[in-house]
Order: structure tokens, then sequence, then C-alpha cells
């Protein structure tokens, strides 16, 4: 716990990228549950990082550390985010898409409210 407790203030404090480069080069292509290599670019994965912001990010993965059993699902749809070309700064936005006779589960609605 205490271990979780000092990487979180890293990434909350703008040393996330730091973690997530270390982490890729040492763990890709190794199986982890919810860990899909092919899906996004180290690249990618520091932009969505950039975008979103250290802050957000640590929260992000407190709320999973603390419970990933029951917040492993329910995540949003997409996850939009943009970057501006002078740097890797930018906003990201969590988007759940849902059709006319479509309805929120619980857990969504859990992710919803973590997120705001």
């Amino acid at each position: 716990k205490e271990k979780i407790e000092e990487l979180l203030t890293i990434i909350a404090s703008g040393g996330g990228d730091r973690i997530l480069e270390e982490n890729w080069k040492d763990n890709y292509g190794a199986q982890c549950k919810g860990i899909n290599w092919q899906r996004s670019s180290l690249e990618q994965l520091q932009m969505v990082l950039a975008a979103m912001g250290g802050e957000t990010m640590a929260k992000l993965c407190r709320f999973l550390a603390q419970d990933h059993r029951h917040l492993h699902s329910g995540w949003p749809d997409l996850l939009l985010w943009r970057t501006m070309a002078s740097d890797l700064d930018g906003t990201a936005k969590f988007v759940e898409v849902k059709g006319p006779n479509d309805r929120m589960s619980d857990q969504q609605r859990v992710w919803i409210h973590l997120l705001q």
C-alpha cells in the first residue's frame, strides 16, 4: 500500500511519464490482466497522460487500486483527447454512448460519479 501511494504521489506531481516509460520498457508483452499491449503505442499513452494531467491520472489509478474487482468494468465507451502542437499539454474527456433504449449500469454510474 505504501509503494502504491508513493507512485500515485509521483504521478500526481507530474512524474507519471517516467513511470509509464519505465514500465513499458520493462514489461511490454508480458501477460497482465486488463492490458492489451497492441491497442495503444507508448506515444499515444504519453499523450493521454499529458492531456489528462497527473492529478487526474493518479485519481483514476487510486480508484482502481482500491477496488479493482468492482471498478474494472463500467468504463465510459470513449476517451477523447486533444494535445496542442506546441507541447504535450491538452485536454481529455470520457464519453458514454447510449442508444435510445440503453440504460446506464450501476458500474457506469459509479464511474461517472468518480470522474466528475
